[in-house]
């Protein structure tokens, strides 16, 4: 898979499933959510890149 896609939710049951199944088939998500504190460790575990931002804000929606 080229270029870059993301997984917002990533911390929750079907997000953390997905991811998982992207490291095991080798693909590279942004893992993505509004908790920082939640979606970092996941991402440092898996070794993904990660954002935190909540859908509901435009301007940092645009800059993700």
């Amino acid at each position: 898979m080229s270029g870059k896609w993301m997984i917002y939710g990533a911390n929750g049951y079907t997000g953390t499933l997905a991811a998982r199944y992207a490291r095991n088939h080798d693909l590279a998500p942004i893992l993505a959510g509004r908790d920082a504190g939640r979606i970092e460790p996941l991402a440092r575990e898996l070794g993904f890149e990660y954002r935190a931002f909540d859908l509901a804000d435009p301007q940092r929606l645009a800059a993700n």
